[in-house]
């Protein structure tokens, strides 16, 4: 129980977005408020919830949206993410002036590298223009996949209206985004590109090698502070700025 608590407290100190630690069900407010609209969070090796704000409140998903786009690619690719792709021209209008790793019309890129450009820069032209390319231009039919698998997953407040979060129609809530990252936890790719401090993206047709920090406003962190051996038992969460939404998976482990 005090390896939660330090871990959360460490959430806190890290976001500024809980202001002070601890008690009941996980009753945070006699030390700090969490200011964060709703959040999620449960303890992994037993599926308790350790703490619950209003998790099921629907709001808006924004960058967030990524995730999904991340989930579907998985499901369907995670054998192919050294598979290519060329960045397609048709989005460029729509992300135009967004989040964006710098990924321009006709260079050619591997899924991989486009699910570290959407982890680290929150770049919106990677969702879009792997989304447009898998699916063979037919966005709408992506958009479908996604909420199929989201309702498969088994979301309850979500919905995908494109493969970015552009598009003000994309709407979860704490609980759902928690059950995405618990599958999208359960592909090894996935644990490792999310728990990179950063990513070099090789030279291209139309520029020499970029490095994509980690984005300040959309942002997974894992805590190495705690030095547990695995990647697996790292506090690993989830959290926007814009939506106020925390969701976070938190193992816990014997003293």
């Amino acid at each position: 129980m005090k390896r939660i608590f330090a871990l959360i407290l460490s959430f806190a100190v890290l976001f500024s977005c809980l202001v002070l630690p601890a008690g009941a069900m996980f009753d945070p407010t006699p030390v700090y408020q969490v200011q964060a609209k709703s959040a999620y969070i449960v303890n992994t090796d037993t599926n308790i919830i350790v703490y619950d704000k209003d998790s099921t409140k629907q709001v808006s998903a924004g960058g967030l949206t990524k995730y999904m786009t991340i989930a579907l690619l998985l499901t369907n690719y995670a054998d192919h993410l050294d598979d290519t792709f060329q960045m397609p021209f048709a989005i460029s209008d729509y992300v135009y002036n967004t989040s964006n790793a710098d990924m321009r019309s006709n260079e050619t890129f591997t899924y991989r590298e486009a699910v570290y450009a959407m982890v680290t820069r929150n770049a919106n032209e990677a969702a879009m223009g792997l989304a447009y390319a898998l699916s063979g231009g037919d966005l709408a039919g992506w958009v479908s996949q996604m909420n199929t698998l989201s309702q498969r997953i088994g979301t309850i407040a979500s919905t995908w209206t494109d493969a970015c979060g552009i598009d003000s129609g994309n709407v979860t809530c704490a609980v759902d985004m928690y059950l995405i990252l618990r599958y999208l936890m359960s592909f090894d790719a996935f644990v490792q590109i999310s728990g990179v401090p950063t990513f070099t993206m090789p030279a291209k047709e139309k520029h020499r090698s970029l490095m994509n920090a980690r984005d300040h406003i959309f942002s997974i962190l894992v805590f190495h502070k705690i030095r547990f051996d695995r990647i697996h038992n790292f506090l690993f969460c989830l959290f926007n700025i814009h939506n106020n939404l925390l969701s976070s998976l938190v193992p816990v482990y014997p003293e």
